[in-house]
């Protein structure tokens, strides 16, 4: 009996050992990716959240394109709004049913 009791000490002490190790192992590449931001000093990763990404878009086709689209799209606000107009419903309170019931 004994002896079963210190193999199985003996056992999870290597398990607990070698789950250690893994752990170790699994911190220091986080610890090895991320440290790359931690280089960078905050002004710069300041300066480089704040910069604004600019394109070059001189293409004649694609601004009738962008007309077409927003006209589209205000269409389709003027509809929806027709449409909420129209489908609004009135509801009417009797004032001695009890709150929960209409």
């Amino acid at each position: 009996m004994v002896l079963l009791a210190l193999e199985a000490v003996i056992a999870l002490l290597l398990c607990m050992g070698w789950q250690y190790v893994l752990l170790k192992t699994a911190n220091s590449e986080h610890i090895r990716r991320f440290s790359v931001f931690l280089a960078l000093p905050s002004a710069t990763i300041r300066a480089m959240a704040m910069r604004q990404g600019l394109v070059d878009d001189d293409d004649i086709a694609d601004d009738a394109d962008d007309e077409e689209m927003e006209e589209a799209i205000a269409a389709e606000a003027a509809a929806a709004a027709a449409g909420r107009a129209s489908q609004a419903k009135s509801v009417r309170m009797d004032a001695a049913a009890p709150r929960g019931e209409s």
